[in-house]
């Protein structure tokens, strides 16, 4: 997983009103972000099963 250290700082303030993020704060969005996308993965659903259907579910399409 590729993350991005200037939109993760930009994020931490513009949404968390951290004026300089530390690197325990980032460390902790980012585990956030990954326990909630891959909370499909790790409990038994109906929806997202595998990794390609979380992926492509992702994918942006215009509505009909």
């Amino acid at each position: 997983v590729v993350l991005d250290n200037t939109a993760l700082n930009r994020i931490a303030t513009e949404r968390l009103k951290k004026a300089t993020p530390t690197l325990a704060e980032l460390n902790q969005l980012v585990s956030t972000i990954m326990s909630g996308s891959t909370s499909t993965l790790r409990y038994p659903g109906y929806m997202n099963n595998d990794l390609i259907s979380l992926i492509s579910s992702l994918i942006p399409t215009p509505r009909l």
